[in-house]
This record gives C-alpha cells, sequence and structure tokens, in this order.
C-alpha cells in the first residue's frame, strides 16, 4: 500500500518523554539544594510533563485519523463495488424470471 505506519512521530516523542521524565525529576532535586526550592522546580517539571504529554497525545491521535483514511477509502471503494455486482445479479435474476413469466 505505500502508506506510512499509524505510530506519528508524536507518539515516539511521547514514548521517549516517559523514558526521560524520571531522570528529569532526579536532576530537578540534584540542581537545587534547599528542599523548598525542589520542590518548585518539581512541581513546574511535573506541570510541563503533564502538558506535553497530553499535546504529544492529541497530535498523535489526529495523525492516526490522516494515516487511516487510505484504508477506510479501498474499504468503502470495495463495499459500494460489491453492492454493485449484488444489484445487477439481482437485477438480473428479476429479468430472467420476468422472461420465464412472459413466455408462454
Amino acid at each position: 500500500m505505500g502508506e506510512a505506519p499509524a505510530a506519528s512521530n508524536y507518539l515516539y516523542y511521547f514514548i521517549l518523554m516517559i523514558i526521560a521524565y524520571p531522570m528529569g525529576v532526579v536532576l530537578c532535586g540534584c540542581l537545587f539544594y534547599e528542599k523548598r526550592h525542589q520542590d518548585i522546580a518539581a512541581t513546574y517539571y511535573g506541570l510541563l510533563g503533564l502538558v506535553l504529554a497530553g499535546y504529544f497525545l492529541y497530535k498523535h491521535m489526529q495523525t492516526d485519523v490522516v494515516y487511516g483514511k487510505e484504508a477506510i477509502e479501498i474499504y468503502h471503494a470495495k463495499q459500494a463495488q460489491e453492492a454493485a455486482w449484488q444489484q445487477s445479479k439481482e437485477e438480473r435474476r428479476l429479468k430472467r424470471s420476468q422472461e420465464e413469466t412472459s413466455t408462454p
């Protein structure tokens, strides 16, 4: 099909963030000596992580729709073709039955 995989770059960024987030929390604890500053830095870092995680997941879900669009169009085209074939088959059957009833 030549279609890109459903895993977008945003999903890769989200996974990278999940892996790197705990290291960043430890880094916040190492960079600041006072407990109050550590707590403030960890709070802001946590909020930033939450916002970024939400953004990456939202953008990933939007790109998923685009990547699946081609497959859905192929499915609908096959369904329309099948419906047309069934309709023509039914028309041929009706025509045959009308010819049989009209012949003496």
